[in-house]
């Protein structure tokens, strides 16, 4: 009896080290793959919200001088009065959100393993 348990565990043993070997080379195989992922992953991602944020402040910016133009004109309108509050406070979130995505950017580009450590720290943690 003692035998045939010595052996049946042997055998699970011997299966348990397989697969922790198999684990072990998909690892070695995958994880510098995983981390060039998650880096272009914050590029991409910075270099959008950037884009976007621009793009905020942009527009908030015509649109206010044309709200100036109508303004200079002596056309008092209140949707366009509130329309150019609406825009200074896009423009705000847009300026301060650039600027936010762009120094995310930086930080991904100049020390992409602390940016990968900070990421999988917000894995594991979540």
């Amino acid at each position: 009896m003692n035998e045939e348990l010595t052996g049946k565990i042997g055998e699970h043993l011997d299966e348990i080290m397989s697969w922790v070997e198999q684990g072990k080379e998909f690892v070695s195989e995958q994880a510098p793959l995983v981390v060039d992922e998650i880096i272009r992953w914050g590029v991409v991602k910075n270099v959008g919200l950037s884009v976007v944020f621009l793009v905020m402040v942009l527009c908030a910016t015509l649109y206010l001088c044309r709200a100036h133009r109508i303004f200079k004109e002596g056309k008092d309108d209140e949707i366009v009065f509130f329309g150019s509050i609406i825009s200074l406070v896009l423009g705000a979130v847009g300026v301060f959100g650039s600027i936010a995505a762009i120094e995310k950017l930086a930080f991904v580009l100049t020390a992409p393993r602390l940016y990968v450590l900070e990421q999988l720290g917000d894995l594991i943690s979540k």
